[in-house]
């Protein structure tokens, strides 16, 4: 039932289950993951080997999380683990709708997992000419003005301010006509 609900739809499960049995690097995680002895693997020398590269050194930083399906894939939680052969194809599939890249994102984290999702996700979104084309470009924040008075004198901006001589005035401004009122304190 994992499997079914992590999945993306599109990509059929013999599909994840024969990509999972070719991918060695899940291979050898499934493998310790069964064993329990990550560090057997270690001593073997297969393991120094992957484990010098980052995405894979990702799957040993979570090894007490993971398990391993019946058909034989490899699950963190209710996430399935996509083997590199296929993340491609789930970051297209979650892209379709052109959603940017916080809700592809979103999207894909909710059920699978694999190790560099973040920086593909946004290499992706970044290289599509309709998220380029239909994306807001970078502006500054709105400012959300509150609605003014309707009548003089409702509310009143006051502040002080110094005079070069060492006295200070208090100014009051009706924020309705801007009438100002000045008075040395």
């Amino acid at each position: 039932m994992v499997i079914d609900r992590a999945r993306p739809l599109p990509i059929p499960l013999d599909e994840v289950v024969e990509a999972t049995k070719q991918g060695e690097c899940l291979q050898i995680a499934v493998a310790a993951t069964r064993s329990g002895d990550w560090h057997q693997l270690q001593r073997l020398g297969t393991f120094r080997m992957i484990e010098a590269k980052a995405r894979h050194r990702a799957l040993f930083n979570v090894r007490n999380e993971l398990s391993v399906s019946d058909e034989g894939c490899l699950l963190r939680g209710l996430r399935l683990v996509i083997p590199s052969s296929l993340t491609g194809r789930a970051v297209s599939l979650a892209h379709g709708a052109h959603q940017g890249i916080v809700k592809s994102k979103t999207c894909l984290r909710n059920k699978v997992l694999f190790p560099g999702l973040d920086q593909l996700v946004e290499d992706t979104v970044k290289g599509c000419l309709v998220c380029q084309a239909s994306g807001t470009p970078d502006s500054p924040a709105r400012v959300i003005m509150e609605d003014g008075p309707s009548a003089r004198w409702q509310r009143v901006s006051a502040d002080f301010g110094s005079l070069s001589y060492g006295s200070y005035m208090l100014v009051a401004i009706d924020d309705y006509s801007h009438y100002p009122e000045v008075e040395l304190v």
